[in-house]
């Protein structure tokens, strides 16, 4: 006699490989929509659910149609830097796929109340992306996507490690404990929004700074911030991404250090602006040929192995990228 439990393991390790296929093409998918649209973020990553897990909520829920029930077998999170974000991300995932549940986990905290806060989504593939091979034999299955800010995250992986989900089972004194800290992390999110919106409105008055008035070309170098150096980047080199901001950072203190200025970049690229598409041709792989491939850091980089031997040297580049620079000195 056939055992029901046994024949329902085989179906779920049977179907297991097709929803781990779902995660990683939702993830891949995600990113490079994310990275579209310019958004920042920390991570973006799958898992789909282990078989004990998987019975365990059929147990659990006393589901009769676990396959079609239970829709986050293949769960996908997405962690942003700041809550302004979660905004748009889901704005694309309402575009990119087809939404089949979607809700704000923060709305249902009362108006005193602090706790989990997420947004969740269940999806499925759109009609169209079935036709590639990534996602054939795909369009019956659902996934949920979880959007977090850092802190959300920092916080729901902690209430998870403690087991402290179901509040009805916490110490009252623990439980006071615990929204007092997800309250505390709810402001810090806030604050960071608040600073981040600072941050772009200082770096635009200092854009219509620049074009009206011309101060950067007189700027000393000790004097800028990884802000107003960004500012010179978008100016200078507008046609080039952004570069990531640790990267920016970076070559401000190398800048300061063979103590440049933005009027010595500017000589710099102006002596070399026909040369720098010859050398991006010869050091780029067969695929990139033709395609502006560095950043603005990469950019201002190049100009620096042209002018300064020194930083050749300590920066260890290839030997085959110094030939490159060399002929073309």
């Amino acid at each position: 006699m056939k055992n029901p439990i046994n024949d329902l393991k085989q179906q779920y390790e049977y179907t297991m490989p097709t929803y781990n296929k779902l995660g990683t093409n939702l993830t891949e998918a995600i990113e490079m929509l994310l990275q579209e649209h310019s958004i920042e973020y920390l991570k973006v990553y799958h898992r789909t659910k282990e078989t004990d897990s998987f019975m365990e909520k059929i147990d659990r829920k006393e589901y009769n149609n676990p396959f079609e029930e239970i829709e986050d077998i293949c769960g996908i999170r997405i962690i942003c830097y700041y809550q302004g974000d979660i905004e748009k991300v889901c704005k694309i995932i309402d575009k990119e796929f087809t939404v089949l549940e979607s809700q704000n986990k923060e709305g249902l905290l009362g108006t005193k109340e602090f706790g989990y806060r997420s947004h969740h989504f269940i999806v499925k593939v759109k009609e169209e992306w079935l036709v590639t091979p990534n996602y054939k034999g795909l369009e019956d299955l659902k996934a949920e996507i979880q959007i977090r800010t850092v802190l959300m995250h920092t916080w729901a992986e902690i209430e998870h490690e403690l087991g402290y989900k179901n509040k009805e089972n916490l110490h009252p004194d623990f439980e006071r404990k615990f929204s007092l800290l997800s309250a505390m992390l709810e402001q810090v999110d806030h604050q960071f929004e608040e600073l981040k919106e600072s941050i772009v409105k200082y770096r635009d008055e200092k854009t219509k700074e620049a074009q009206e008035t011309g101060w950067l070309q007189s700027q000393s170098m000790e004097d800028m911030n990884i802000d107003t150096f960004q500012v010179f980047l978008d100016e200078s080199f507008p046609d080039r991404k952004k570069s990531p901001a640790n990267s920016v950072s970076e070559l401000l203190t190398q800048l300061k250090e063979y103590k440049l200025s933005y009027s010595i970049l500017n000589e710099w690229y102006m002596e070399y602006k026909d040369v720098l598409p010859e050398i991006e041709e010869e050091t780029s792989y067969p695929f990139y040929r033709g395609r502006k491939i560095w950043d603005q850091v990469g950019v201002v980089r190049m100009l620096m192995f042209l002018n300064i031997p020194e930083f050749v040297e300590k920066s260890r580049i290839p030997l085959s990228l110094r030939k490159v620079i060399s002929r073309h000195k």
